[in-house]
C-alpha cells in the first residue's frame, strides 16, 4: 500500500482528455435536472441544482450514487452500446417514495465513458422538450471535449472560443494570456474586430473584473479604444484566474444589450478556458510530473519511518492495521508484528469513540480532528491529537486506506514554548542590533558637531552646524518613535467604517507631492463597497505609507509616472466578504531578493530610510485579521494590495 497515491491519481485526473471539473459549470445551463455519470460503475460523478431539488437529495449527496439508487428501473445498464436512450420510468427519493419521470441518457464522448442524464416530471411531450432544451449545449460541449483532447495548444483554445462564443449567443469572442510580461491576443472567432496585438501587464488590472462594457464609456486601454471604434454596442469581459492570479480574460462582443445572465455565463466561459490551459500544461508536464511522483514515493517511505515525534497508522477499508511508523509504536506501547491487521479500536483506546469520526472520514472523504486522552499499553494516559485522513492507493480497483496521525499534545506544547520563547529572543537581539546600527551614524554625527561648537566659529558655520544637529536629531526621533511603534502598538479601536472616503482623504492630503513630482493619480472605488471593520488611525497609517512608498519609488521615475488605487469587493470562501484596495505604480519594482525581506524590521532600499515603514504597515493589517502582499510587474511597477475583512 503506497499512501500518496491519491497524488498520482490526481494527476493522471487533470491530465485525462476529459475534464469532470470542466462540465461541473456546464451543468449550471441545462434547465433541467441534469446528472454526469461515468460508466461502466455507472456512478454520478456532478450533477446541477435542479437535479438536487427534483431527487430530493443534498447535492453532495448524489455525487458518487449509483444510478441504480435513483432509477431502479431504468435501462441503464443497456445503454453502453448506445451512443443514446430514453424512457418513462421511476426516481426513487431518498425517503423511499417514487415519482414519474421522463429519463433521457446520452453519450459524451467517444468511448462512452461520460453521458448526461437528464429526467423531468412525467408529462406529455416532455421527452421531446427535454431532447430540445439540451440541443443547444451539444455543439459546445463537443467543442469542450475536442479542445480539452487537442494536442495543438493554439487549436485547443480556437475550439473552447468556438464553443463559448455560441453557448453565450455572442457575435464575436477573443481570447488574451499573460505571456512574457505582455497580454497576448491568441485567438478570435465571429464577427471580425481589429484589436490590439498585445496590451502591456501593468494594465491587467482592468481586466480583473467580470464587467460589460459600452463604447460610450471612458477607454482605459487600447483594447477599449478598439472596441469604440467597432460596430459592437457590448462586450462582457470575464478574467480567467489561476492561483488567485490574473492570467489573462476572455471577450464577447454583442450588436445589442447582452441577454440575461450573460455576466455569470461569461464567468463560467473563463473557468472553461482555464480547465483547457491546465489540460494542456498537465499534458506538456507529465513527464517530469511522473518522475516527481517517484521521488516523493521514495521520500514519503522514508518519512513514515522518520518521523519521531508523530505516530503514523495506516488502516485498510475495513479499519485493520496495514502499518504503523516507530513513534506509534512507542505512543502506544504495541510492536507492528503484535497487532498487524488488529482493529482500529483494540489499538487506539479512548474515552471518545474513534471509530465513529473514522466512518464518517471513510464515507465522507473529509479529514477529521479531536483532542482527547489516549492510553498506552500499559495503561497510562496522555493527552493526544489525533487526525484521520484518506489516502487513496495506488492501482485501479484498491480501496482508499485510512491514515491516522497521533501527536502527543504533552510533548508538542512544552516544545512550542521553548520555540516560542527562543524565536522572541532572537527577534529582539535581532531589532536591537539592527536599531543599534541605524542610530549610530546619527549619534555619531551629534557628537561631532558639539566637539565643533566649543571652537569659536563664524555665525554663518555655527547655524550650519546647529543645522545639521537638529537634523540628527530628528531622524533619531524617527528611529526611535518607529521602533515604538512597531514594539508597542496601541490597542486598536475596531468599529464599521466606510473605507471609500478614508482612502479618498488620505489622497488629497498627498495632492501637493503628486503635483510636485508630476505623478499622474487614479482612483478607481467600486460602487457599493460594503464597511470594513477597521481603526480608523490605523487604516490611515497603512495607506499613508503605501502612498508615500509609491511617490519615493516614482520621483526619480523618467518618462510619465502613474499611481493608481482600486477598491474592489471580494467574496471569499464560507460566505465570508473582503474588500481589496490595491496600490499601483509605474516605478523601477523591486527583485526578488527584495521581495523576501520587503516586510522585515529595518530592511530598507534608501539611503534616507528607517526599515520600519512596511513592517509597521504589515503589522497593522495583521491586527486587522487581513492581508497583504507585494508585487513586481515584469515591464516595471508595483501593486501592493490590502485585504480587509467587511464588516457583517
Amino acid at each position: 500500500m503506497r499512501w500518496f497515491g491519491s497524488e498520482h491519481k490526481k494527476a493522471g485526473r487533470n491530465c485525462s482528455p476529459f475534464s469532470v471539473e470542466g462540465a461541473r459549470p456546464l451543468l449550471q445551463f441545462v434547465g433541467y435536472p441534469a446528472l454526469l455519470v461515468k460508466a461502466p460503475h455507472w456512478q454520478v460523478v456532478a450533477a446541477n441544482r435542479e437535479a438536487a431539488h427534483q431527487s430530493g437529495y443534498d447535492l453532495p449527496d448524489l455525487v458518487q450514487r449509483p444510478l441504480a439508487d435513483l432509477f431502479p428501473e431504468a435501462p441503464w445498464q443497456n445503454t453502453s452500446p448506445r451512443s443514446s436512450m430514453q424512457a418513462l420510468t421511476i426516481l426513487r427519493m431518498p425517503g423511499g417514495e417514487t415519482r414519474e419521470v421522463t429519463w433521457r441518457a446520452y453519450a459524451l464522448d467517444a468511448k462512452r465513458e461520460h453521458w448526461w442524464v437528464l429526467f423531468t416530471p412525467y408529462t406529455p411531450g416532455a421527452l421531446d422538450l427535454a431532447h430540445d432544451r439540451t440541443t443547444p449545449l451539444n455543439r459546445p460541449w463537443k467543442k469542450h471535449i475536442e479542445a480539452l483532447a487537442a494536442t495543438d495548444p493554439e487549436e485547443a483554445y480556437r475550439l473552447t472560443l468556438e464553443g463559448e462564443v455560441e453557448l453565450l449567443d455572442a457575435r464575436w469572442g477573443s481570447l488574451y494570456l499573460l505571456e512574457q510580461g505582455v497580454l497576448q491576443h491568441k485567438v478570435h472567432y465571429g464577427v471580425s474586430v481589429t484589436l490590439p496585438a498585445q496590451i502591456p501587464a501593468h494594465q491587467v488590472e482592468f481586466f480583473e473584473e467580470v464587467t460589460v462594457y459600452r463604447p460610450s464609456q471612458r477607454a482605459m486601454t487600447a483594447f477599449h479604444t478598439a472596441v469604440r471604434m467597432s460596430e459592437t454596442a457590448y462586450v462582457v469581459l470575464a478574467p480567467l484566474r489561476r492561483e488567485q492570479a490574473t492570467v489573462g480574460f476572455v471577450s464577447f462582443g454583442y450588436q445589442q444589450t447582452p441577454p440575461w445572465g450573460s455576466l455569470k455565463s461569461a464567468q463560467v466561459a473563463a473557468e472553461c478556458v482555464v480547465r483547457v490551459l491546465e489540460a494542456h500544461e498537465c499534458r506538456q508536464n507529465y513527464p517530469q510530473v511522473r518522475r516527481d511522483l517517484l521521488e516523493t514515493q521514495a521520500v514519503n517511505e522514508a518519512m513514515l519511518e522518520s518521523l519521531k515525534l508523530e505516530g503514523v497508522l495506516i488502516f485498510d477499508e475495513h479499519f485493520r492495521l496495514v502499518t504503523m511508523n516507530r513513534a506509534a509504536e512507542r505512543l502506544l506501547g504495541y510492536l507492528q508484528e503484535d497487532v498487524h491487521q488488529a482493529d482500529l479500536t483494540h489499538i487506539l483506546i479512548s474515552n471518545h469513540t474513534l471509530e465513529d469520526l473514522a466512518h464518517q472520514t471513510a464515507l465522507t472523504g473529509t479529514t477529521q480532528e479531536i483532542e482527547t486522552v489516549l492510553f498506552h499499553r500499559e495503561g497510562r494516559e496522555f493527552l493526544a491529537q489525533i487526525t484521520f485522513s484518506l489516502a487513496v492507493t495506488t492501482g485501479v480497483d484498491t480501496a482508499p486506506h485510512l491514515v491516522v496521525v497521533v501527536r502527543d499534545l504533552s510533548e508538542k506544547t512544552r516544545q512550542e514554548a521553548q520555540r516560542e520563547e527562543l524565536i522572541r529572543r532572537a527577534a529582539l537581539g535581532e531589532i536591537l542590533a539592527s536599531f543599534a546600527h541605524e542610530v549610530r551614524n546619527p549619534l555619531n554625527s551629534l557628537s561631532t558637531g558639539l566637539e565643533l561648537l566649543a571652537y569659536p566659529l563664524s555665525e554663518e558655520k555655527r547655524q550650519e552646524v546647529f543645522n545639521n544637529l537638529q537634523e540628527d536629531l530628528k531622524r533619531v526621533n524617527r528611529l526611535v518613535k518607529n521602533l515604538q511603534d512597531h514594539s508597542r502598538a496601541r490597542p486598536l479601536q475596531l468599529y464599521p467604517l466606510d473605507i471609500h472616503p478614508l482612502i479618498e482623504g488620505v489622497l488629497r492630503r498627498w495632492e501637493h507631492r503628486f503635483r510636485k513630482h508630476g505623478i499622474v493619480k487614479a482612483y478607481y472605488p467600486s460602487p457599493d463597497l460594503p464597511k470594513v471593520l477597521g481603526d480608523r488611525l490605523s487604516l490611515e497609517q497603512v495607506f499613508s505609507n503605501l502612498i508615500d512608498n509609491a511617490i519615493r519609488a516614482l520621483s526619480n521615475q523618467p518618462g510619465e509616472r502613474f499611481l493608481t488605487v482600486r477598491i474592489t469587493h471580494q467574496h471569499g470562501e464560507r460566505g465570508v466578504h473582503w474588500v481589496e484596495v490595491s496600490v499601483v505604480d509605474n516605478g523601477p519594482g523591486f527583485s526578488k531578493e527584495v521581495a523576501e525581506r520587503l516586510f522585515e524590521p529595518f530592511f530598507t532600499t534608501r539611503e534616507e530610510g528607517t526599515g520600519l515603514g512596511l513592517a509597521i504597515t504589515k503589522q497593522l493589517v495583521t491586527a486587522h485579521k487581513g492581508s497583504i502582499i507585494a508585487q513586481s510587474l515584469p515591464g516595471g511597477g508595483t501593486i501592493f494590495q490590502v485585504r480587509l475583512r467587511a464588516a457583517e
